[in-house]
């Protein structure tokens, strides 16, 4: 059995089991959106972007506040990294005040290092080298489509992506 997942840094350290694990529960907050509204009850989630979108924010905003906890929205020039401030300090500083940290931005070395020096959970909500939350989202919408068993549809992806990678 492997490690539970701390961090969500690269789609390639998705086991099948926490893909399982992640979409059976997607799944369910689908369904059901206020069903765990306790989970999250008196904490915080950092939500920091350098690279703005308005899904992503919208949706991990939404997100935390229906687990029952607080967003604090961050800007690139809200904090001061590259400023004074380095990465792992910052990763620890907000590690103090937040229960996880959910990060879009544009190098993934920032977010590895964030993940590497905080002891709360970091997701990678996009960089310009992966993009782990959207791969789930999208996966979760083909299941919901094609049922569970997706094997074709999975090779089909598996072959598009390799053309997508030749193509950039």
């Amino acid at each position: 059995m492997s490690q539970p997942l701390k961090d969500l840094l690269h789609t390639s350290d998705l086991s099948a089991s926490d893909i399982e694990v992640l979409l059976g529960t997607a799944s369910k907050f689908a369904d059901k959106p206020l069903s765990a509204k306790k989970s999250l009850a008196r904490k915080t989630v950092a939500i920091y972007m350098t690279k703005s979108s308005t899904r992503t924010r919208l949706a991990s905003e939404t997100a935390v506040a229906h687990l029952g906890g607080t967003p604090i929205f961050l800007r690139g020039d809200d904090l001061q990294i590259g400023r004074g401030e380095t990465i792992s300090d910052t990763a620890k500083i907000i590690s103090g005040f937040c229960t996880a940290l959910i990060v879009r931005t544009f190098a993934q070395s920032d977010v590895d290092e964030l993940g590497k020096y905080a002891t709360i959970p970091v997701i990678n909500a996009l960089t310009d080298d992966d993009h782990p939350t959207q791969l789930l989202a999208d996966w979760l919408t083909i299941r919901e489509n094609f049922g569970k068993d997706i094997k074709n549809v999975s090779l089909f992806i598996l072959e598009m992506a390799i053309m997508l990678q030749m193509l950039g």
